[in-house]
C-alpha cells in the first residue's frame, strides 16, 4: 500500500492558528497496490516537521476496511482508503473510511511542508512516506540520512 495524496487543508486553515488539529480540513489517501489490501487494523499515519522531526500520528485505523480490490488489481487502479477529518469530508464528495477526529494526541498536518509516513502502531515497520512543500530531512529518522 502506498500514500497517494495528502491534502493539508485549504490556505485558510493554514493561517488560523486557532484551529484545532479537528477543525482542519486534512486527508490522507492510501491506495493499495494489489487485490485483498483490507487489513489496516492498528496502523497509523505519523507525521512530521519539515525537518523530519516526528510530530505524532495524523490517525491511526481501529479497524479494517471491507472492500480490497479485485483479483488482479494493479495500482493505480486498486481501491483507495481515506483518512480525515469530518471537516474533509464535508469539502468532499468521496467516501472516507476513517475520520480521525478526537483520538488522542493527533497532530495536524504541517502546510508549510513535512512528511507523513504510513506505518504499523509501533514504529517498527515503515511502509511508506510522502513529502510536501519545504521539506528537508535533517532529523536522525531519516532512513539514507540528511537530504
Amino acid at each position: 500500500m502506498v500514500i497517494q495524496e495528502v491534502f493539508v487543508g485549504p490556505p485558510a486553515d493554514g493561517l488560523n492558528p486557532n484551529l484545532t488539529p479537528d477543525q482542519r480540513a486534512q486527508y490522507v489517501m492510501l491506495r493499495m497496490t494489489s487485490s485483498g489490501q483490507t487489513v489496516v487494523t492498528g496502523t497509523v499515519i505519523r507525521v512530521e516537521d519539515r525537518n523530519g522531526a516526528i510530530l505524532g500520528n495524523f490517525g491511526q485505523f481501529t479497524a479494517s476496511v471491507t472492500t480490497g480490490g479485485g483479483v488482479g488489481c494493479a495500482y493505480p487502479a486498486c481501491p483507495a482508503i481515506v483518512m480525515g477529518t469530518q471537516a474533509a469530508k464535508n469539502l468532499f464528495s468521496f467516501a472516507f473510511d476513517k475520520i480521525v477526529d478526537g483520538q488522542v494526541g493527533r497532530v495536524a498536518l504541517p502546510a508549510e511542508g513535512g512528511r507523513a509516513c504510513f506505518m504499523d502502531a509501533t514504529g517498527g515497520q515503515l511502509y511508506d512516506c510522502v513529502a510536501w512543500g519545504n521539506f528537508s530531512c535533517t532529523a536522525a529518522n531519516c532512513p539514507a540520512g540528511p537530504n
